[in-house]
């Protein structure tokens, strides 16, 4: 039924993708159970996508919005402030729960927002969610990584750290001549409880130093300790501020909502097939030879090709879930001079920009659907120029630092 889902390019990759890995199978005489086995190859990436969703509940009810308006009530002035904040707060959410960042984003802002330019409020919304999934435990670029290389998380987490600030940092200035320096006026301001502010802020640190934590203590990968900590947090949190009465209506929406992560999980599906039947064979040599004809090239320009191949292909509607799983397939870093953490860097910036400009990535999605614009206008018009320019720095910094 998930298949039925997919449309255009997504669906026809996915379809190629299984009938791909059936050829290779049959061509390299892997067993069928090999085969059957790879259906699963990615089941704990599945189980990262279906249950991070359920990390929202501490956000949402928390009751933290009336203290965030007033923090922007008494704060943000003009539209740099605005944009300053708002992309925080998106990159802020975003490490605490995922694309579920996105809609309460605009619920805790939801008296500011109309007050600005449409094109900011995206540009905001869309680079501070994006910059922060570069190093963020519970997302699913890192969670490819993870499940396909190995590295751990703490040993990426501080460089990822550092070019998430760089893609902040340029998404701010990129969109700063543009600024209208009229300061806006609130009549409204009210008290701001810093309490709530300060919870915010220790609710988040509490989830991420959880999760490296217990990965640490149970020896097991980040991406296996986040599907536990995203079910067991919420209900800890609700026990410890004696809400337990939320909790079964959240289960029961949570629940209800399963369904609609059907293109998620076949799009994983087929990718996992295609990785699992191209490394049981000799065909994942032919794609490195094919790889290392571009030795020649300086290793700016090749990690420069290897970010635009993921933007332009994700402009194109391909989401970036099938092209780093080909690229991680694909290419050996040993063969390219960059070290294995310059290799992972290099993807996950490049899943960053590519969701980014993706006309159909669920962050633009949500985002449009929210300032009633299309989605196509939100990430691949308001963001292509972001994601470029965003590439050259990466490109050029990974080269310069190659063993970073």
């Amino acid at each position: 039924m998930g298949l039925l889902q997919l449309k255009g390019l997504n669906l026809i990759l996915s379809v190629c993708f299984f009938l791909g890995s059936i050829v290779i199978s049959i061509f390299y005489d892997i067993s069928w159970y090999n085969w059957f086995q790879s259906l699963t190859e990615n089941i704990t990436l599945v189980a990262l996508v279906i249950t991070v969703p359920f990390l929202s509940l501490p956000i949402a009810k928390g009751s933290y919005e009336t203290s965030l308006t007033s923090f922007y009530e008494k704060y943000v002035k003009s539209e740099a402030s605005y944009l300053g904040f708002t992309t925080f707060l998106s990159y802020l959410l975003a490490l605490f729960v995922n694309i579920a960042a996105v809609p309460l984003v605009f619920e805790l802002v939801d008296t500011q927002y109309r007050k600005y330019p449409l094109r900011i409020t995206a540009a905001a919304v869309t680079r501070g969610f994006t910059a922060a999934t570069i190093w963020a435990p519970n997302v699913i670029s890192m969670g490819i990584i993870l499940h396909y290389l190995p590295v751990a998380w703490h040993e990426l987490v501080f460089g990822a750290i550092m070019l998430s600030f760089v893609a902040l940092l340029a998404g701010f200035i990129l969109e700063h001549p543009t600024f209208s320096y009229y300061k806006v006026k609130n009549f409204n301001e009210s008290y701001i409880e810093w309490k709530k502010i300060w919870e915010l802020l220790f609710t988040g640190s509490l989830l991420i130093g959880g999760i490296l934590i217990l990965s640490r203590l149970l020896e097991l990968s980040v991406v296996a300790v986040v599907p536990l900590v995203s079910l067991t947090f919420p209900v800890l949190w609700a026990l410890g501020k004696k809400r337990k009465e939320i909790l079964m209506p959240e289960f029961k929406k949570y629940f209800f909502s399963l369904p609609r992560f059907n293109r998620e999980v076949v799009i994983f599906t087929a990718a996992g097939c295609f990785a699992q039947a191209v490394s049981a064979s000799s065909f994942d040599q032919v794609i490195t030879n094919i790889i290392s004809f571009l030795d020649f090239l300086p290793l700016s320009i090749f990690n420069l090709g290897i970010l635009l191949l993921i933007i332009l292909s994700s402009v194109a509607g391909i989401h970036p879930i099938i092209s780093v799983t080909v690229l991680i397939t694909a290419i050996n870093p040993s063969l390219t001079g960059l070290s294995l953490q310059s290799f992972c860097y290099l993807l996950l910036a490049g899943w960053s920009l590519g969701i980014a400009v993706s006309p159909v990535g669920t962050c633009n999605v949500l985002t449009a659907a929210r300032l009633n614009e299309e989605a196509g206008r939100v990430g691949t018009l308001g963001n292509l120029k972001y994601s470029v320019i965003v590439s050259f720095f990466v490109a050029v910094l990974l080269s310069l630092l190659p063993q970073m």
